[in-house]
Order: C-alpha cells, then sequence, then structure tokens
C-alpha cells in the first residue's frame, strides 16, 4: 500500500478496532465507543453537565490520563465540592488552568494524554469554527475530546452548527436530573439518571449476593414503575421492606434509568417493529403524504436524526437532515438535502405553483430510493405512523384476543336485522304519517282563499255606498 490514503477492501476488512469499555453507569449511555471519540455535552444552567462531565471524566481514567479543563471554574470550591462529593480522584485525572488553544495543545502531546474534557467551549467563543478544528484535531492525534456546551433560550445548543456533525455521540442533560444521547454512533440512544453522589462512583463494585425470587419480582416491579421517589427512598424502601442489604440496595438503584427505558427488563416485550429497519424516501411521503415543513422536520429533522447508510463515503451511518429556506418576498422556495452536514441537492420552486410541497415532490422523485436507517422504537412510531405501527402490533400476536367477541356479536346483529316481520309495520306507519302531513298542508289554502274573497266583496259593497 503506497497511498496512506488509500486502502483496499481486503486490507480494510483485516483492521480490528475495538472500542473501550466504560465503567457503569456511563457505559450503559455510551456503549464502547472508539478511545479517539469526540462526544459534545450540552444542556440548560444547573442541570448537572459539569457533574456529568467530571463523573465521565472519572470513568474515562481507566483507560488513560485524562486532562480535564474547568475553564469556567478554575479551580474554586465549587470544582473541589464537585470532586470530593463524586469522589473522582483517579490517580489519572488531571486537572489544567486554561490559557489558550495552543497551549492546550502542547499540553496535551506533552503530556501523552488519552483524553481532554474542555468545561466549557464558551472560552474559545462557541461560534467559532476553532472548536470544531479542536475536535478534528484530537481525533487525528488518538485523543477523545469531551465538549461542554450551554443551551440557549429556544432550547438549542450554543455553538457552531458543524459541532453535531463531527461529534461521534450527542448528550443533552435535562434539569430533570437525565442525561440522554440525541446522537450515539456506537449504540442505540439511551437515557441515565445523572449521578450527583458517590452512588454514581465509577470505580466497579464488586457484585452482591443474589435475590430470591420475590425480592428479584418486588425490586424489578418499583424500579420500573416508580418514577417519583428519589433513589434515597428506593435504597430505604429496599432495605426496610424487602429486607435487602445496603450493597445490594445500591446496586439494584444504580440501574434504574436502565428499567425506566425498558419496564419489563427480564422478559422485555416484542416489539411491534424489530430495530433497526429501513425505510426510504418514497415510503415515508406514501405514508404520510408529507406537505408541510412542520411534519417532515418532526420526521427528519435534529430532534429525531435518521441515518443514511454509507452515502457520505466517510462513515458508515450518516445523518441525513432536510432544510427548508423560503424567500416569500421574491416567491423563491428552496428545499436543501444535507448528509453529514454538506449540502447534497438543492431544489427550487418559484411563484404561485412553487412552495414546499412543490419542492418536496422533486426532491422526493430525484432521492426517492434514499434508505433511512431507524434505530429507536419511538423513532419508528413515528415514521410508520399510528396505523402502520398498529398493524405491526396485530402481527405480533394481538389477534387472538380480538376475534372471539367479534365473531359472537355480529350474526346476532345480523339475525335480528333480517327478521321480515318486523320492518313490515315500520313502512305502514311512515305512510299513515305521510297522509296526514300532507291533507293538511292541502286545506289549509283552500280555506284561506274563500275567506280572503268574502272579506273583499264586503269591502267593495262598503267603499261603494261611502263614496256614492
Amino acid at each position: 500500500m503506497d497511498n496512506p490514503n488509500t486502502m483496499s477492501a481486503i486490507e480494510l476488512a483485516k483492521i480490528n478496532i475495538k472500542g473501550i469499555k466504560i465503567a457503569q453507569p456511563y457505559g450503559t449511555l455510551l456503549g464502547e465507543p472508539e478511545k479517539n471519540a469526540v462526544i459534545f455535552i450540552w444542556g440548560e444552567k444547573g442541570a448537572g453537565k459539569s457533574t456529568f462531565s467530571l463523573g465521565l471524566a472519572n470513568a474515562l481514567a481507566q483507560h488513560g490520563r485524562v486532562e480535564y479543563i474547568p475553564a469556567e471554574e478554575h479551580f474554586g470550591k465549587t470544582l473541589i465540592d464537585r470532586v470530593k462529593r463524586l469522589n473522582a480522584t483517579h490517580a489519572n485525572l488531571n486537572f489544567t488552568k486554561w490559557k489558550s488553544l495552543t497551549r492546550l495543545k502542547e499540553t496535551l502531546l506533552k503530556n501523552r494524554s488519552a483524553f481532554c474534557v474542555l468545561d466549557s467551549i464558551s472560552v474559545i467563543d462557541a461560534k467559532d469554527a476553532s472548536t470544531v478544528e479542536l475536535a478534528q484535531w484530537c481525533r487525528e492525534q488518538g485523543i477523545g475530546f469531551i465538549m461542554v456546551a450551554h443551551a440557549t433560550k429556544d432550547g438549542k445548543y450554543k455553538g457552531n452548527t458543524s459541532i453535531a456533525h463531527e461529534c461521534d455521540i450527542e448528550i443533552k442533560v435535562t434539569k430533570e436530573g437525565l442525561a440522554e444521547t440525541e446522537k450515539n454512533r456506537y449504540q442505540i440512544l439511551n437515557a441515565i439518571d445523572v449521578p450527583f453522589g458517590t452512588s454514581g462512583n465509577t470505580i466497579p463494585v464488586k457484585t452482591p449476593t443474589a435475590l430470591s425470587k420475590h425480592q428479584h419480582e418486588m425490586v424489578e416491579d418499583q424500579l420500573s414503575n416508580n418514577e417519583t421517589s428519589t433513589d434515597k427512598e428506593l435504597i430505604q424502601f429496599f432495605q426496610h421492606e424487602i429486607g435487602l442489604t445496603s450493597q445490594q440496595a445500591e446496586h439494584w438503584v444504580s440501574k434504574r434509568g436502565t428499567y425506566l427505558m425498558n419496564p419489563k427488563h427480564t422478559e422485555p416485550r416484542e416489539n411491534p417493529v424489530e430495530l433497526p429497519f429501513t425505510i426510504s424516501l418514497k415510503q415515508i411521503d406514501k405514508l404520510h403524504k408529507l406537505r408541510s415543513w412542520k411534519r417532515v422536520n418532526s420526521l427528519l429533522g435534529s430532534k429525531m436524526p435518521c441515518y443514511a447508510k454509507q452515502h457520505s463515503g466517510e462513515s458508515e451511518r450518516a445523518t441525513l437532515s432536510i432544510r427548508y429556506v423560503p424567500d416569500y418576498l421574491n416567491k423563491r422556495y428552496i428545499v436543501e438535502l444535507l448528509i453529514d452536514g454538506e449540502l447534497k441537492t438543492q431544489i427550487c420552486t418559484e411563484g404561485v405553483k412553487g412552495g414546499f410541497k412543490a419542492s418536496w415532490a422533486q426532491l422526493v422523485k430525484k432521492h426517492g430510493d434514499l434508505e433511512v436507517q431507524i434505530l429507536a422504537q419511538d423513532h419508528a412510531k413515528k415514521v410508520l405512523g399510528a396505523r402502520e405501527y398498529r398493524k405491526q402490533e396485530r402481527l405480533q400476536g394481538y389477534k387472538p384476543d380480538c376475534l372471539p367477541a367479534k365473531k359472537k356479536k355480529a350474526p346476532a346483529k345480523k339475525s335480528k336485522a333480517a327478521s321480515p316481520k318486523k320492518s313490515a309495520p315500520k313502512t305502514k306507519a311512515k305512510k299513515k304519517v305521510q297522509h296526514k302531513k300532507g291533507t293538511s298542508r292541502k286545506r289549509k289554502p283552500a280555506v284561506d282563499l274563500e275567506a280572503a274573497r268574502k272579506s273583499r266583496a264586503k269591502l267593495d259593497a262598503f267603499l261603494e255606498k261611502v263614496l256614492s
């Protein structure tokens, strides 16, 4: 292989890239990413972004040196309290003051760091392209890069729009205490509770003793259905009511996030749709008859990203998105197709016959065969629609519950309606009513005419006498 930028399919197939196993609960959220993966964490103020990023940094320290840059807090009291609360004291976890981009790169190369956590990217100017360049530089050097950003008032992240396309994993931290993956190239989208205390410590703990069948059922019922109680309340309930030890209670409460995502954890219900599955743009258009931009954005927008297989030539699953740019003054309506953030197609319609509907129709004609990969069950329900989703549920074995009731009721209704004796008197009654209505209408105008003629004759006679 003379050229390092090209590689044959045989040589590529021989390469075996193993992901890193991250300690829980972060492993359930991230999967097994590559060591030089780019992770993007964002959320509102006070949601727990810094807490989550510090806990993740402590977990990644098991795989190499981590440089944590607290650009906003520096070495202040809040950082020290957070380190103590999370027990983030791994030997490979190091804290470095922020000075400049060049000094950061020099530090990472000098210390041979495996990971870099920048909290937050606002020190660089989040909208600047240098954040994306830093992420690309870290990837080339084999350094895992974790960047933290704030959210705007509109509920979107502050920063360059290409950050979401550059990163491998995008995590949104909500004020409800959840860390949700909005993009993950290594596994299906998931969510966990943000570990705010030592219960979320990333140092692996020895597995506790097994539970009895009765205890196991009660614990799983609480983990799957109890969304109101705090972790401390659940631990106390497991100890006093179910008879678990403190080690057992803490172990099972740490799994709470995975149980809430999958309530029937041990025996999961068969999902109506097997994931992942592919569907073309033509099929989506036929199912929904898409005519508005809001509807298309809800199916293929940034909230529920779709993945197109091997269309960009760079990644196995390229993110696909649709953008609508209307110019109402000049009556120009542009629909754009983007793959991995790069513009692939731009369709413009003008005048009275233009609009989103016309532009979308042309896009479907041109790229209707483009297949989109659906990874999450919630996304599948949106893309397929309620009717198609119910059809898939019926095919999973829900027919026997409904068919017997329908068969018993149907013949009973037909036998009652089909009796000829009861139908005859109804027609007679209708005819009698019609005769009465008809006669009453004919008599009224006849009586009125006679009375009018008589009164008119009397008036004429009276007027003649008076005038004469």
